[in-house]
């Protein structure tokens, strides 16, 4: 079986949900199940995460990302009426 170059790789990103942070001791299940699956990967498949921003020496050891946004779902989170907005919307961020 051939290697597969660089340039040959799948690329998966995974964009964790809500506020969980891609870490072993802060972060939850999927988190867990994401760095699990796509460690064992690595040579066939290039992954990126993108989620809540996680400390440097709290994260797993695969490529991280964070973007503002994040800002914007911490405020609508601690500003009651635009977290009482986000559920009559139906919008969970």
């Amino acid at each position: 079986m051939s290697t597969r170059s660089q340039s040959e790789r799948r690329s998966v990103a995974v964009l964790l949900s809500g506020r969980e942070k891609f870490s072993s001791y802060f972060g939850g299940a999927v988190a867990r199940w994401t760095y699990e699956v796509y460690s064992r990967l690595t040579d066939r498949v290039a992954v990126k995460v993108f989620g809540f921003p996680t400390g440097e020496n709290d994260l797993y050891p695969l490529p991280h990302d964070t973007s503002g946004v994040w800002r914007a779902c911490e405020l609508m989170a601690r500003v009651p009426w635009l977290a009482a907005m986000r559920r009559i919307c139906g919008c969970e961020l």
